[in-house]
């Protein structure tokens, strides 16, 4: 392996089962896209408001019913 190593799988695992978590127990989440930066030991998640999701929708011209 490079330089992606074990410590990066491992926080990304602990993401995802954070989210997984989250949707079990509460049948939603609350963020839809985390970030890490194990250097600096960081992380910081977007949380599903109207204003982040806005950012991200595209809306579909083509749609057949």
């Amino acid at each position: 392996m490079g330089d992606q190593s074990l410590f990066v799988n491992k926080m990304t695992s602990a993401i995802a089962a954070q989210y997984l978590l989250e949707l079990t127990l509460t049948g939603g989440l609350k963020k839809f896209a985390s970030y890490f930066d194990l250097k600096a030991m960081s992380t910081r998640s977007l949380y599903t408001s109207i204003d982040n999701l806005k950012k991200y929708y595209i809306p579909q011209t083509n749609y057949h019913k």
